[in-house]
């Protein structure tokens, strides 16, 4: 038998991770689930709380990354817990819970609108929703052709998932990436016989004021979620809207056309007077 040489055994141990969870008034919450997470997402220990609400939980040597504490109906504080290149255990980690007092309400009346001037812009707004911490707000397509106007109710096709399209804490959100119009928008009582535009262009409320030719984008509807910390509440009830084109520089005109107007006549009111005048003063 000859010697054996390079023989050599590498040393490992791990790291622990305690503490208890209870409530505010000490009573402890048990089957409390606890999961270390590293950087990259993956899962390298859980734990659960006992009876007596303690847990001891056991991570590598040098663990860099997050525990979390988790139990159906509960929330915790704090939510997580970070470590970086832990060489030492880790005592008196404690978390309090808190249980969910229920989902909030679902938000009511989402109105939608889109906005003439701006391309691919559509605005939102609801009611408050009781419980709520803030809103998720969620977007997909309906119509993905080029329709006129007035057939976009009787396209509605149910073609396409909702996406979470952004979260807000107010009742209000402007969707920005709306695909905008294959026609631009444009005021239509400039172009009739009686070219009365006086008060009908920037009143929405004028009917016949607008182009009812305009043929809108790509259809799109939102529904609207309220959540908080125990969950997220019943969807809102359903809009839809198709974004404007952005106005090419004759449209701006045509949309500003009675102020234009308006400036035009007091500038030739001007030079008619000073004419005028000018024909008094060489007459004189």
């Amino acid at each position: 038998m000859t010697n054996q040489t390079d023989q050599d055994y590498a040393t490992t141990c791990n790291i622990m991770i305690y503490g208890i969870i209870s409530h505010k008034d000490g009573t402890a919450e048990p089957d409390v689930t606890l999961t270390a997470r590293m950087e990259n997402g993956n899962i390298v220990g859980t734990a659960a709380t006992g009876a007596d609400g303690a847990y001891i939980l056991t991570v590598p040597y040098g663990y860099t990354g997050t525990v979390d504490a988790s139990k159906t109906g509960f929330t915790f504080d704090p939510e997580k817990r970070s470590y970086t290149e832990l060489t030492t255990n880790q005592k008196d980690q404690n978390y309090i819970a808190k249980a969910c007092t229920g989902a909030p309400e679902a938000p009511q009346n989402l109105v939608v609108g889109s906005v003439p001037e701006s391309a691919g812009q559509i605005d939102l707004t609801w009611d408050a929703s009781g419980g709520a911490s803030g809103y998720k707000i969620y977007r997909r397509l309906v119509v993905t052709v080029a329709v006129p106007s007035v057939d976009v109710k009787s396209l509605i096709e149910e073609n396409s998932e909702y996406e979470l399209l952004s979260t807000a804490t107010e009742t209000k959100y402007t969707d920005v990436s709306a695909p905008q119009g294959y026609d631009e928008f444009a005021p239509k009582c400039c172009m009739s016989s009686t070219f009365d535009c006086m008060g009908c262009i920037n009143n929405e409320d004028n009917p016949g004021c607008y182009d009812a030719e305009h043929i809108p984008g790509a259809l799109v509807e939102y529904q609207v979620v309220a959540f908080n910390e125990c969950g997220d509440s019943a969807p809102s009830n359903s809009v839809s809207a198709a974004a404007y084109k952005l106005l090419s520089l004759a449209g701006v005109l045509m949309l500003n056309a009675d102020m234009l107007l308006f400036l035009a006549v007091v500038l030739l009111m001007v030079l008619v007077s000073k004419r005028l005048k000018r024909g008094f003063t060489a007459e004189g």
